[in-house]
């Protein structure tokens, strides 16, 4: 989780892939890649050496690319497609040298299942940040139970608390950027962050994207909040102050931290939506890594975010925070352990108090409305609490890409033009 966004945005215009054909194909020749085995494990190997070949070239790019992608007139993901496309080209090239042949010799053969197994080993043979399975939405899609009057309750906002947080953005006088802290009867310390749609076009119904980083991503989160913008869709950012894991915290004040998250998002939503220039029925929301996890609870329970894009999320909290390798949640975890706690009494402990957690809240989202990515080696968020997770929601569409919590993310350029897609219907 830590750096996360920051390093996916330095490092990813050095993958060898393109943002513009990943989907499907993973930057190869579709009749090639979707051929049978012996066609598509050959004709790989040709556009792997066609990438390798390149890597000079990309690595001279990386530098330029990264750089305009800092700018306010080239986006991350354009800045990605210019860095790779030798790669891409070169890829093509040598896949179509050894994959003609293996395609006229074995396309008497099954062609495989273009949706595979979605199961964590798919990605072994592939370089880091592919697609290394999909699956869509399974169909028919489960019915949504509603939450029942208690979880209704507690995670209940008041009016007052919305027109408290109203009055505050409508004094905050800041150009462009409207940053407000977080209201102090909250059990948690940070701000809140509004960037309003950069567009001259009429502002009568622009989008709104929530999302909710940890304080170390908090960079990257106004990056990408600036690039909605840009694009003329309204985004808001809630940035925590402090570390969200505290060594002293006991499961019952983490708890607290998690269940004030939520009211602040659902406040800052309806605080927000009633702008003229705010459309409430296109209010979305994006998290990344402790976003996604984060994000998964938030949409149990709150009805006016109509879609949902979860990068790397998982269920089961004390499953995680018992087995996350994420140094963070190590460090909060062995801080209990060194106090004579084992990890089985650690984890039950979370169990007790614990009530804000994803995989109990999954049966209330709509799994209609959610894009799920996961990386098939993660051990930060452990790839069975995703697997779980998603199963809970109901198998909503999902993308496991090859890697782990960081490496799976070295194609971030396709996971936000995905995302794009998903959210905004191709808007802005």
């Amino acid at each position: 989780m830590k750096n996360l966004l920051l390093l996916i945005i330095l490092i990813t215009p050095l993958v060898s892939g393109c943002s513009l054909v990943l989907e499907r194909n993973n930057g190869g020749i579709a009749a090639f890649e979707e051929g049978p085995p012996p066609v598509a494990t050959i004709s790989r190997g040709g556009k792997y050496l066609g990438w390798a070949v390149s890597a000079p070239v990309t690595l001279a790019l990386s530098p330029l690319a990264m750089l305009v992608s800092l700018t306010p007139w080239v986006e991350l993901e354009t800045a990605i497609d210019f860095s790779t496309a030798p790669t891409i080209g070169l890829g093509y090239a040598f896949q179509y040298v050894v994959g003609a042949p293996s395609y006229a010799a074995f396309s008497c053969m099954t062609k495989k299942d273009l949706d595979k197994p979605f199961t964590p080993s798919a990605s072994d043979y592939m370089p880091w940040g592919l697609i290394a399975a999909h699956q869509p939405l399974m169909e028919p899609a489960r019915p949504i139970s509603q939450p029942p009057p208690e979880i209704i309750d507690y995670y209940k906002v008041t009016e007052a608390e919305v027109q408290n947080l109203r009055q505050l953005f409508s004094a905050s006088n800041t150009d462009g950027v409207k940053v407000v802290n977080v209201p102090k009867e909250y059990d948690l310390r940070g701000t809140i962050e509004f960037y309003p749609a950069q567009t001259d076009e009429d502002l009568s119904s622009r989008p709104l994207v929530l999302m909710t980083p940890p304080v170390e991503a908090a960079f990257a989160a106004r990056y990408l909040a600036r690039r909605y913008a840009r694009k003329g869709v309204h985004a808001v950012t809630l940035i925590p102050e402090n570390e969200f894991l505290e060594a002293e915290h006991k499961p019952k004040q983490l708890e607290a931290k998690f269940r004030a998250a939520v009211l602040i998002a659902r406040t800052a939503i309806r605080a927000l939506s009633t702008r003229e220039d705010v459309d409430e029925q296109n209010i979305h929301y994006f998290g990344v890594s402790a976003g996604g996890i984060f994000g998964a609870a938030l949409l149990a329970v709150e009805p006016m975010i109509q879609r949902s894009v979860l990068a790397f999320p998982g269920g089961n909290l004390p499953h995680i925070l018992s087995e996350s390798t994420e140094p963070g949640v190590s460090f909060y975890r062995e801080s209990w352990l060194k106090r004579g706690m084992s990890k089985e009494e650690f984890n039950q402990r979370l169990k007790k108090h614990i009530r804000t957690d994803p995989l109990e809240l999954a049966p209330y989202v709509d799994p209609q409305k959610i894009l799920i990515f996961f990386g098939a080696k993660d051990t930060l968020v452990p790839i069975e609490s995703g697997l779980e997770l998603r199963k809970a929601m109901g198998n909503p569409e999902a993308y496991l890409m090859a890697g782990n919590h960081a490496t799976a993310s070295l194609c971030f350029g396709y996971i936000l033009r995905r995302a794009d897609r998903f959210l905004l219907l191709n808007e802005g």
